[in-house]
């Protein structure tokens, strides 16, 4: 049997959404609902005498990328270099505008050693769209502060929260005798 499709909005019915068959599934038909344009949670409820279904989604505004989480060392601290990895925030886009152009960007930034308040390298680092990024060329011993944000094609969001790590000591063989 044929079901009547209905279409919400934050629970409340939405006028415009039209049904048509399916001629490549048997009983099938297809809803659109088309021109949306208020940000919410949607759900599209089918119902016939056999039973209901329904699926929800939430419809965005386009916006800049969210701070990722969970930044943490993939592995221990060389003494010359570290291997970060996060967890991603919401891209601010969807579809296959996330694909394209989203970059995640490192700063690194490494404090002086007899006073901590004073920044002496403040560099960024890109790491396209993955969710590790090792980083090199760093000094034995120091101490370093890391941000990592995301970059989509609506700007820069927020940085994530600051990662304090201190590389390793460099260590040398002991000559032979």
């Amino acid at each position: 049997p044929t079901p009547a499709i209905i279409w919400l909005l934050d629970g409340a019915p939405v006028a415009g959404g039209n049904q048509t068959a399916d001629p490549a599934v048997p009983y099938g038909s297809v809803s659109r609902l088309e021109s949306l344009k208020q940000t919410g949670r949607y759900s599209c409820r089918a119902e016939n005498r056999l039973g209901a279904a329904e699926h929800t989604f939430r419809l965005v505004q386009p916006t800049v990328p969210e701070a990722p989480t969970d930044v943490r060392l993939a592995e221990p601290a060389g003494w010359d270099h570290l291997a970060l990895a996060w967890r991603p925030g919401f891209a601010g886009v969807s579809g296959e505008d996330v694909r394209r152009g989203l970059q995640y960007w490192v700063q690194i930034r490494q404090r002086d050693r007899q006073d901590p308040s004073r920044v002496v390298l403040n560099s960024s680092q890109r790491s396209d769209a993955n969710t590790r990024c090792n980083i090199t060329d760093l000094l034995p011993n120091t101490n370093y502060s890391l941000n990592v944000y995301a970059v989509n094609s609506l700007g820069r969001g927020p940085p994530s929260q600051s990662l304090e790590v201190r590389t390793a000591h460099l260590a040398l063989p002991k000559p032979s005798r």
